[in-house]
């Protein structure tokens, strides 16, 4: 059996405002403040889930449809979102909007956030790894997200192809459009799949 070392399909996001520390930089506050965290996760499918399933050492790792290529093909063993179509049923641009948009009902569910006021900085996969569906189509992810939610984010929303690193550019972003005083909030969060067949 191969395992996908940190392979994982999985969104998260977290709603984030103003902090309350003191101000070194000119226009752009110290911290920021979690406001609110959510996520689509191979163990949980918000983040009360994945927490409580993470504190009790469940990985959801198990052998998947993706085949290794060698004489006696092997299923690869990774982490998959369960409540998803399977990754060679569902098309993969499909897949990343349909997790990114679970994670951000559930992020901005119950609160009084103006989505006009709100810019969201996904994260998405490095440049490097390219993909047909997903190359180029920053633009249609946001709309995407969009229309399924039913609202209007702030013009200011962007897709950070940055993988990983996204997370810290997202925060660094959302810093900078809160001290501008341009939205009340900003939602950072990220969206990957290593479970398709260009990866």
């Amino acid at each position: 059996r191969s395992r996908l070392r940190g392979s994982r399909v999985s969104c998260r996001c977290s709603a984030v405002g103003p902090g309350d520390v003191g101000n070194p930089l000119p226009g752009v506050p110290v911290s920021v403040a979690a406001r609110r965290a959510a996520g689509a996760h191979a163990v949980g499918m918000s983040a009360a889930q994945t927490c409580a399933a993470m504190r009790a050492s469940f990985t959801g790792f198990g052998e998947t449809n993706f085949f290794t290529n060698a004489l006696v093909p092997q299923p690869f063993i990774a982490a998959q979102v369960r409540s998803r179509p399977s990754p060679r049923k569902e098309k993969f641009f499909d897949r990343l909007a349909g997790m990114a948009v679970h994670a951000l009902r559930e992020c901005l569910q119950g609160k009084s956030i103006d989505p006009s006021r709100t810019a969201l900085l996904l994260g998405v996969r490095e440049p490097f790894r390219k993909h047909a569906e997903l190359d180029g189509k920053s633009a249609d992810l946001l709309r995407r997200i969009e229309e399924e939610l039913q609202l209007r984010l702030h013009p200011d929303s962007s897709v950070l192809p940055e993988g990983n690193a996204a997370t810290f550019r997202g925060f660094l972003q959302a810093r900078v459009l809160l001290a501008a005083g341009k939205v009340e909030t900003c939602v950072v969060g990220g969206v990957d799949s290593y479970l398709n067949w260009d990866d």
